[in-house]
């Protein structure tokens, strides 16, 4: 993992230190996803996994959501290595 993204992760996890578990509306509010949209697809992708708690409730456990961070970070600052390679 590069410095960066640790760097990046490191502070995500000090900002949640007290937060278990996150709903949709935090996710989209913290500005982790763009909209609320963007956050149910990657539930219903199975690409963040979440605790189903009611009918209509979802929320993502904290570790859950670091890791998809840190797999979407990586494959995001590799993707741009590659394009600045080609060019």
């Amino acid at each position: 993992m590069t410095s960066k993204t640790k760097f990046v992760l490191d502070e995500l996890f000090k900002e949640f230190e007290d937060r278990h578990f996150f709903t949709i509306d935090d996710l989209y509010i913290f500005g982790l996803f763009g909209t609320k949209y963007a956050v149910r697809q990657a539930l219903d992708s199975g690409v963040l996994p979440f605790i189903q708690i009611s009918k209509r409730r979802r929320i993502v456990p904290k570790i859950a959501l670091l890791e998809y961070l840190r797999i979407n970070l990586t494959n995001n600052r590799n993707s741009k290595s590659k394009i600045h390679e080609n060019n």
